[in-house]
């Protein structure tokens, strides 16, 4: 299955149960990095929406690019007025040359090619443009639930890679951007859950095995031990930490 195709099964899923990012961002955005009223942001890898939702209220125009069709649809559902949807990739968006003064990859950018992505985006920048890269990591030593989660993902998932999940971004950005060339900033976010969310936030993950997999009847019944475990007044918690890069990709 290749990175455009793999949640094309639950997008549903993703559009409803995956964390938001925090207003905090569009504050910073605005004050370090000139975010503005007349921005024209495109925001690649788009998926369901949740960051373009985020980033419309303070931009001219998104351009929401999404290779995947059924995520596209998701995020169509809702869309605000001055978003157009485009079916593209990070390597191609098919967006006009020097037209874009901020280019957003949120939670997306680990499924680009960084090189050829690096290339798109230089090509579709203005001048004076950025590029925004940002993640939610979860806390995981902190938390015992977060720790006992991940035991599960590693044990039922299909192809997880908990490397793919690292908050230490710092190497990535720095091969991205280059050295000393971008900027970093982390915002406390969190998602509360009642068990039917957090088998939908695991669901809406692409290594999750769902039903008629032989690992998923196993997978829910280590997910209810964990929420029986770590629930108080039926709800967990998951903490983040989103991550913020951002810099200019000129050279």
């Amino acid at each position: 299955m290749t990175s455009t195709e793999r949640f094309s099964d639950r997008a549903a899923l993703y559009a409803k149960f995956r964390p938001g990012y925090p207003s905090a961002i569009v504050d910073i955005l605005k004050q370090e990095a000139g975010l503005g009223a007349a921005s024209v942001v495109a925001d690649i890898g788009s998926g369901t929406g949740i960051s373009t939702r985020l980033i419309a209220p303070h931009a001219a125009l998104v351009y929401a690019v999404e290779p995947n069709a059924e995520m596209r649809s998701e995020a169509e559902r809702d869309e605000p007025a001055n978003v157009v949807s485009v079916e593209g990739t990070a390597e191609a968006t098919g967006i006009a040359g020097k037209s874009v003064d901020f280019v957003l990859a949120a939670t997306a950018f680990h499924w680009f090619k960084p090189m050829e992505a690096r290339k798109e985006f230089r090509r579709i920048l203005k001048p004076k443009g950025l590029v925004v890269l940002m993640w939610n990591m979860r806390q995981r030593e902190s938390s015992p639930l977060v720790a006992a989660y991940e035991q599960l993902l590693q044990d039922f998932g299909t192809d997880y890679r908990p490397s793919l999940m690292s908050d230490k971004w710092n190497a990535p950005a720095e091969e991205f951007f280059g050295a000393g060339k971008f900027e970093h900033r982390v915002v406390p976010n969190f998602q509360d859950f009642d068990f039917d969310g957090f088998e939908g936030r695991l669901l809406s993950a692409s290594y999750a095995p769902l039903p008629g997999n032989e690992k998923y009847e196993p997978m829910i019944a280590r997910l209810h031990e964990i929420y029986e475990r770590y629930q108080v007044e039926d709800r967990v918690r998951f903490d983040y930490d989103t991550h913020v890069y951002w810099g200019a990709v000129t050279s």
